[in-house]
């Protein structure tokens, strides 16, 4: 999926440009989803929208480096483990 929009405000050429990726995600997100914010800056925001309750943001940073350090990746996919893990628990308690 693809999407994009562009503002400005007060008349300054402040331009932000937001896109969902899908494939490209690095190999964590394959099961969640990648935001890029580009505003002059890089940002990313994993999230995971597959549970009927909620969209769940697993981690949002700004990118300084053309590849995504791995400490990022560990940290989102650290968060989508324990996620899995404590819906799994609260499954078995109902």
């Amino acid at each position: 999926m693809r999407g994009g929009t562009r503002a400005s405000s007060s008349g300054a050429s402040n331009k932000v440009s937001i896109r969902t990726t899908g494939n490209r995600c690095p190999p964590l997100v394959r099961a969640s989803g990648e935001i890029r914010i580009h505003t002059g800056l890089e940002h990313r925001v994993f999230y995971i929208a597959t549970f009927a309750e909620a969209v769940y943001v697993l981690h949002a940073f700004e990118k300084r480096t053309r590849k995504t350090p791995k400490h990022d990746l560990e940290l989102a996919q650290d968060r989508l483990r324990a996620l899995v893990n404590r819906r799994r628990t609260n499954a078995g308690k109902k």
